[in-house]
């Protein structure tokens, strides 16, 4: 079904783009170091998360283009049957978490942190919205 691609997306989003994005800044720019024995900085994390959140409105964009109409929510009230706009804000809401779980995981984070993800954004689409079609159009289009 189209559960399977925002899976799939879920994880080039968590470790293709937040997990090089933060790695990339924090290793550059990063100074902030908010957790004890660790090398992960706040400004890795917020890039990360930033990153994510991009390659979201990347997708949604070119879902947009190839004529897909659940989008953001398009008549059936988004995310969670919310609306578009609050399903934004629970997209960010999971990004964040994905973001700071990915800082304070010293081991395996690799796997936890995807799959964390990939839970929480399932949870957020509703899996058991009817075939509505959920944030990003992937399910019941």
């Amino acid at each position: 079904g189209g559960w399977s691609l925002l899976v799939a997306a879920s994880g080039l989003s968590c470790l293709g783009l937040g997990d090089s994005a933060a790695s990339v800044v924090g290793v550059l720019a990063g100074r902030v170091r908010p957790f004890r024995g660790s090398r992960k900085t706040a400004e890795g994390t917020a890039a990360g998360a930033a990153a994510m959140l991009a390659g979201w409105a990347a997708m949604s964009a070119m879902l947009l283009g190839m004529g897909h109409t659940h989008v953001c929510g398009g008549g059936c009230g988004g995310a969670l049957g919310l609306g578009g706009h609050l399903g934004i804000v629970w997209l960010s809401a999971a990004t964040l978490g994905a973001a700071l779980l990915e800082a304070v995981t010293h081991q395996l984070d690799n796997l936890i942190v995807p799959l964390y993800y990939a839970a929480h954004l399932l949870l957020l689409v509703g899996v058991s919205d009817g075939g509505c079609g959920g944030w990003l159009g992937v399910l019941g289009s």
